[in-house]
């Protein structure tokens, strides 16, 4: 993995926080920048970021390189406006509201929780799915791009997960087992399902999503050894 230096962290986490004044509407965008940004999410996805020049972008998208240089100034720039706005939109209070009525509504039970918010995340990641084979493609090579995930993805998510699953076990809903345990194998699950299906492209048991997210969450829930017969 690449060491990132204390000013591309600091880069990165710059244009996250940018961009954040812009959640609610389409960041403005010119027409070169639009085809540049396209562009790149292509190849990187496709070649990853060290693989892709920036005289290929620029020949993809249609422009000359210097255009790319004006709009974007860097190609670590260009990769970041990338992936800024997935940051944005995962961990957003306004796309994130559904989600945390569902683990914060006591009247719902975890089943239906859990599908809901499965539901949610996949459809989210089916949109992006180019952007978020960058983003984890690039996680693996760039350390400031992990470190922005986890701070800004991992740490909040499973904050709220792990209130879900307390307040679940005091309610009686859930055993009594180690809550930090069920946070971390909710995120396995989750995680190990978009990196094999959406990063690496491997087939799963069904091509239905509801099918898989049933599948998964009745796993995660009940298990798969029987219970013993009652005499």
């Amino acid at each position: 993995m690449k060491q990132a230096s204390k000013e591309e962290e600091r880069s990165l986490q710059q244009t996250i926080d940018n961009l954040t004044e812009e959640l609610e509407r389409e960041k403005k965008v010119n027409k070169s920048q639009q085809k540049i940004l396209e562009a790149a999410i292509n190849l990187f996805s496709q070649r990853g970021y060290e693989n892709s020049s920036t005289s290929d972008i620029a020949k993809e998208a249609g422009v000359a390189e210097v255009t790319l240089f004006r709009n974007f100034k860097s190609k670590h720039n260009l990769l970041y406006q990338i992936l800024s706005p997935l940051f944005i939109k995962i961990t957003s209070p306004v796309i994130l509201k559904d989600v945390k009525k569902h683990f914060n509504d006591p009247e719902i039970d975890s089943e239906e929780v859990l599908t809901g918010v499965f539901k949610d995340r996949l459809e989210f990641i089916e949109k992006n799915q180019k952007v978020v084979q960058v983003l984890i493609r690039e996680a693996l090579n760039r350390e400031e791009i992990l470190h922005s995930i986890v701070k800004n993805i991992t740490i909040p998510a499973k904050k709220e997960a792990y209130d879900f699953v307390h307040n679940k076990k005091e309610n009686g809903e859930f055993r009594d087992v180690n809550e930090q345990a069920v946070v971390d194998l909710l995120f396995y699950t989750m995680f190990g399902y978009v990196l094999s299906h959406h990063v690496f492209q491997i087939d799963t048991f069904s091509n239905e999503q509801d099918e898989v997210i049933e599948t998964m969450v009745d796993l995660l829930l009940n298990g798969i050894k029987k219970s013993p017969l009652k005499e």
